[in-house]
């Protein structure tokens, strides 16, 4: 126990080293948002006969005014991560009032031994197509010291047609024999200098008896036709088998702000400082990410889940189960300066929720696309904001 508690203290001194004063939040009225409705789009037990569960959502508006769902699809009512899956995908012409049916992506592939994990959409707006990245592993490699493949899917007509899956590693010898999981949720391209038109996408290792990195980020600056490994932050202790307090963050998202940096915000899996988020910022299009620039954001309660975060205007949007201990109470909060202090919430499930995912819809409207009912369904949101 002593052990344990030494660790942590020592954890906690090393990383307030590099922290700056700690920043003061307040809740006020300043704005207004509204659900506007809700609706099932993956239910267990309904659909596809062979896929009974659903999970992993993530939503992305495309510049053709589409909104596109995507869910992993498992086998039975009880599966797991590391069970046999496919990627499925709902699209609404028409700003989610309705959607057509389920597209299975992987359909021609799904036959491989072994299973995909979601994963970040990435919507190049400069060079007009979407990447879908994943990850891939056999069932006779995918032990704990095991890594996955990275995967692309790339559409140029907006997922309307999507390409076979292209095995990263084997174009990007930087990606062969690392660990990545992207995501879940969305990628983004850089709108500003520096590196404007690089896309992103960050995530996190899955090997736990070989955590070098944490959180770590992949880039590509011609389009998604090469990816190399970028920033990251490590585990702290470092390559060693963790414990309560320690830092480590995962299932990361980020946000480009004006002034072209990234303010990336991730799960804290083993509730470093508190049972809450950790952002870290980029200055130079996720090269690296400083200590100085890393937080712990007491205002975004967390019981280790994953989470969304998007930039709607100059409003900053997140969700989660904002619950300290539980996947409870689906939560959507919005902030106008960009996180130093948070201006409002709205509940939008008390009960059991989980993973979710933002997307703007038009200058007024967001959808939220978040696990309900403790897995039982995925479901979309339609928001109002003011």
């Amino acid at each position: 126990m002593m052990a344990v508690v030494l660790r942590s203290l020592l954890t906690f001194i090393f990383l307030s080293l590099f922290w700056g004063s700690e920043v003061s939040y307040t809740f006020t009225d300043a704005a207004k948002m509204e659900i506007l409705y809700e609706e099932s789009l993956w239910t267990s037990g309904v659909g596809s006969a062979e896929y009974k569960h659903y999970r992993i959502p993530i939503l992305t508006s495309t510049p053709n005014g589409d909104l596109l769902a995507f869910v992993e699809g498992r086998k039975t009512i009880n599966d797991t991560d590391t069970r046999k899956k496919t990627i499925f995908m709902r699209r609404s012409a028409d700003k989610g009032e309705t959607w057509d049916p389920p597209v299975d992506l992987l359909h021609a592939t799904n036959s491989k031994p072994g299973y995909y994990n979601l994963g970040t959409i990435v919507v190049d707006k400069i060079n007009g197509s979407l990447l879908l990245l994943f990850s891939y592993c056999a069932f006779w490699n995918c032990s704990p010291n095991k890594f996955p493949t990275v995967y692309m899917l790339r559409s140029n007509n907006w997922g309307l047609n999507w390409t076979k899956p292209l095995n990263l590693a084997s174009s990007n010898p930087g990606l062969k024999n690392i660990s990545f999981i992207p995501g879940p949720g969305v990628g983004i391209q850089k709108m500003y200098e520096p590196y404007r038109g690089r896309l992103i996408s960050c995530g996190h290792t899955r090997a736990k008896n070989n955590l070098q990195v944490a959180m770590r980020c992949i880039v590509s600056d011609d389009h998604g036709m090469t990816w190399r490994v970028a920033g990251g932050l490590v585990s702290i202790p470092y390559r060693s088998p963790h414990c309560d307090k320690d830092f480590e963050i995962n299932e990361s998202q980020l946000v480009e702000l004006p002034d072209g940096s990234l303010l990336v915000n991730s799960r804290n899996e083993y509730h470093f400082d508190c049972k809450c988020r950790i952002t870290s910022r980029s200055i130079d299009g996720a090269e690296t990410f400083p200590w100085t620039q890393v937080q712990v954001d007491r205002n975004l309660a967390d019981p280790s889940c994953q989470g969304s975060t998007i930039l709607q205007g100059r409003t900053l949007l997140f969700s989660n189960p904002s619950n300290p201990n539980h996947r409870h109470n689906m939560t959507v909060k919005w902030s106008t300066d960009y996180g130093r202090t948070w201006d409002g919430a709205l509940i939008i499930n008390p009960a059991d929720s989980a993973y979710s995912c933002l997307s703007p819809i038009d200058e007024k409207h967001v959808g939220l696309l978040y696990e309900k009912g403790h897995y039982k369904a995925v479901s979309f949101v339609k928001l109002r904001l003011e």
